[in-house]
């Protein structure tokens, strides 16, 4: 989903201002993109901004849009956001005249020309990357603290997932935690995480069952897998796959949970 549309909340967490967008527009505060009183606010310091859904159409977002702008109401008509319109205007992609693409240039060039050091990056092609370090500094203050939500957790999870360490990343991470006491705290949640964990059940081809809470068997033949049903223990389950596995493959051709009860049986 390509678009989506988002609210920035100050540092009380009163929405000050809702938009529309797509890629990174929602993170973009630099004040050649945004209002005089969107600015006012941002520069108070402890501003947050967080994306409330995503779509497949921009129209879609821009409906939307106008409903989260109604429903906090702009602040000439006594609400809280600096918007200066009720939204749904304005395309994604759309080509600029002559005259609004020279007004921009010309103040990007004054805010450029104020500040070497984005200017620096400018001239090294990380203009998107650039950001005032105080505004970093912001930023970093007004989320250091905060909870993250399970989605956000597994977002990061994902974005590690495949990443592959150093050996100096290694040692740094292993030097941080040596030494370190576990607190109570972190020794019961380990300990409560650990309790809910599936059990082994030791034998190939057993497991168990969630909804039963019994050990189901199953065996793998020929690309599929047929399921052996459930049994009050591991042990009976293994047999059940024993016999399952024997009777697709054989005796001594394949890997048996209680090999010496089938070779006696086969004796």
């Amino acid at each position: 989903m390509e678009f989506y549309t988002y609210v920035w909340r100050d540092a009380f967490g009163v929405p000050f201002y809702v938009g529309k967008g797509k890629g990174r527009r929602a993170r973009d505060a630099s004040s050649a993109r945004r209002s005089s009183e969107f600015i006012a606010v941002h520069s108070q310091g402890g501003c947050t901004v967080e994306v409330v859904d995503y779509f497949i159409h921009e129209s879609q977002a821009h409906a939307h849009e106008v409903e989260l702008i109604e429903c906090y109401g702009r602040r000439e008509f006594g609400g809280t956001l600096v918007n200066k319109t009720d939204g749904g205007e304005g395309a994604s992609g759309s080509v600029q005249s002559k005259d609004a693409r020279t007004k921009i240039s010309e103040t990007n060039r004054l805010i450029y020309a104020s500040n070497p050091t984005r200017r620096a990056s400018v001239v090294a092609g990380n203009i998107r990357r650039w950001q005032d370090p105080a505004a970093r500094a912001r930023q970093s203050g007004a989320l250091s603290g905060l909870p993250k939500s399970m989605e956000h957790r597994r977002n990061l999870s994902l974005a590690q997932s495949g990443k592959k360490l150093s050996e100096e990343h290694r040692a740094n991470i292993g030097k941080s935690f040596r030494g370190k006491t576990l607190s109570v705290e972190h020794t019961a949640k380990v300990s409560e995480s650990a309790r809910f964990r599936k059990p082994k059940s030791g034998y190939k081809g057993v497991s168990l069952h969630k909804q039963s809470s019994k050990w189901q068997a199953q065996v793998k033949v020929g690309g599929k897998i047929r399921y052996l049903g459930t049994h009050e223990t591991p042990e009976m389950a293994a047999l059940k796959y024993d016999s399952a596995a024997i009777d697709a493959w054989g005796v001594g051709n394949c890997y048996l949970n209680f090999p010496a009860m089938a070779h006696g049986e086969a004796a």
